[in-house]
């Protein structure tokens, strides 16, 4: 992983992160487009698209109606570094987002990486005795499952794609950061991304980098 990359790539993103704290909408594609089976009961939705002009932020279709057992595979058709993720958050307190706060010991020292170059971390007063920074989250980057006892998991892939059997009782269920095929910067980043659902009910998601988009998932 180039580590000059991937530090750009953060900075990028969470510049618009906080671009969605004032700007919360977005031009709107058609929601509801008809699908159709690209193989047998695995469906495929675009995960936003467009290139370094106009790029697109919004799950395509952003609603589907499936069968129990069925597969939805997401993937990034854009032809730059834009990434995505497909997040579904079924108890609030496992909420996230790509950037987290954490608290280190107050008296901790940072070193630079590479060692020697211009780079200081900036830390916040913690609790007594510690020091907050603000650091990327590889739980929001990454494909991460909390299962129904608080479990928290990671999911495995090849190293392009992982793959998940959800059971329905999941607090938490997330692809990390999905990014067009050969544009990935970091083993647990994917290019897509499969659920298979085998338990009826309405599944919402959204994207953690753009808080305009949002899908929906109709298991019958």
């Amino acid at each position: 992983m180039n580590i000059h990359i991937l530090l750009g790539l953060i900075v990028f993103v969470a510049a618009i992160w906080l671009m969605t704290a004032v700007n919360s909408s977005s031009t709107a594609i058609s929601a509801n487009a008809a699908v159709s089976n690209t193989t047998e009961n695995v469906i495929k939705v675009k995960v936003g698209g467009g290139n370094a002009t106009v790029l697109l932020t919004q799950y395509f279709p952003s609603k589907i109606e499936i069968k129990v057992g069925d597969s939805v595979t997401w993937y990034n058709p854009a032809s730059v570094a834009s990434p995505h993720t497909v997040t579904f958050v079924m108890d609030n307190a496992t909420d996230t987002d790509f950037l987290q706060g954490f608290l280190v010991p107050a008296s901790t020292k940072f070193m630079p990486a590479p060692p020697g170059s211009n780079g200081q971390p900036e830390m916040f007063n913690g609790t007594t005795g510690t020091k907050m920074i603000i650091a990327a989250n590889i739980r929001g980057t990454g494909p991460f499952v909390i299962d129904a006892l608080g479990n928290v998991k990671a999911i495995n892939g090849n190293g392009t794609s992982s793959s998940y059997l959800m059971n329905g009782n999941e607090k938490y269920v997330n692809s990390g950061w999905i990014l067009p095929k050969g544009q990935s910067i970091a083993t647990h980043m994917l290019n897509a991304f499969t659920l298979t659902f085998t338990k009826p009910g309405t599944y919402n998601y959204h994207d953690l980098l753009y808080s305009w988009m949002k899908g929906t998932i109709i298991v019958k």
